[in-house]
């Protein structure tokens, strides 16, 4: 076949996978029922123990999905991701993770506004689903977000968007490896970086909370958080002097606010307070005067949930206080009961 001849799928769909036996068949028939069928399936299966491989194959063997399959020794999402990431060759990326699903139009919608807008990072809504299949909570684009564009503040994560594969590899957008929140770091340099940025309100991806997921089991633990990753798209993004610092400024702040308060509960007491470190350290180096942010405010910046708001201003009150670390670690005592 002619180097001409090699058909080039508009879309690369990537989904790392570990121990996800019960899920994986859940996710890949969503993407089989996509109406939108120009799309390749990259699957990763980061050294799975259990029957995650078996079905992969099958759906290999017996689907219409174009799916391209790799094996490696176990070595964590950010890994499997940027070995998919090398291998597409779609125009646009698109990540989910293999236990959660996607609406049949998913993919659909999300390339519309793509390439209606010519962007390079689109946005969508999400609904939670809990084990039982029932939808606890939807979350939309607000009108604000689909106005500038950038989204829910504080959500760092990459499923739920498509993203332009030129721009990813042109910026070197990778992930970091070996870490938890690995995609925080690369969200955050792709939402701020990017020419283009869409959110649309469409709810088209279903992430489902399992209690045996690998975030779930998962101690919040320094030495895992992708702190030099964190840093360096801050500062690669001030060098580059965006036009949208205050926005990134909230975004940083909506990010720490909710981590430490709300998903930090069963971190031990000198990680809380090495993460408040690093937290007031960013925040004092890369925006000084965050405390005057002016979407900071129980009233203000809506399309956040109640908590939030409250956790990002109780975040902004009391982190000049010398007992800010004492503060946030009591709460994390009282979130995780």
């Amino acid at each position: 076949m002619k180097m001409e001849e090699i058909c080039v799928k508009k879309i690369s769909v990537i989904m790392p996978a570990y121990n996800v036996q019960p899920y994986i068949g859940r996710c890949l028939k969503s993407l089989e029922a996509q109406c939108f069928k120009d799309f390749e399936v990259i699957v990763v299966n980061d050294g799975s123990t259990d029957g995650t491989e078996e079905i992969i194959l099958n759906y290999m063997s017996d689907s219409s999905l174009d799916i391209k399959y790799i094996y490696q020794k176990n070595a964590g999402q950010g890994y499997a991701r940027n070995e998919a990431m090398a291998m597409a060759q779609g125009e646009y990326i698109a990540f989910i993770d293999s236990d959660d699903y996607v609406d049949s139009d998913y993919l659909q919608e999300l390339l519309l506004c793509a390439e209606r807008n010519a962007s390079d990072m689109v946005s969508c809504g999400y609904r939670l689903i809990d084990e039982a299949g029932r939808v606890l909570s939807e979350c939309d684009v607000s009108p604000f977000a689909r106005e500038s564009g950038y989204g829910r503040p504080g959500i760092f994560v990459v499923w739920g968007r498509l993203f332009r594969r030129s721009f990813l590899t042109e910026n070197q957008i990778i992930f970091a490896e070996g870490k938890i929140y690995e995609d925080v770091p690369f969200v955050i340099y792709a939402k701020f970086k990017a020419n283009q940025v869409r959110s649309i309100s469409y709810i088209g991806y279903n992430y489902c909370r399992q209690k045996n997921s690998t975030m779930a089991k998962s101690r919040v633990e320094s030495s895992r958080f992708p702190m030099k990753e964190f840093d360096s798209a801050l500062s690669r993004l001030l060098e580059e002097e965006i036009k949208n610092v205050r926005e990134l400024e909230f975004d940083v702040l909506s990010f720490f606010a909710g981590f430490l308060f709300l998903y930090c509960g069963k971190a031990k007491k000198k990680e809380v307070y090495y993460l408040c470190e690093f937290a007031l350290r960013e925040l004092k180096h890369y925006f000084p005067k965050y405390y005057k942010n002016p979407y900071v405010g129980i009233f203000k910046s809506k399309e956040l949930p109640f908590i939030n708001r409250l956790c990002i201003k109780i975040f902004v009150v009391t982190s000049r206080l010398p007992f800010f670390q004492s503060l946030v670690y009591l709460v994390t005592r009282v979130t995780q009961g």
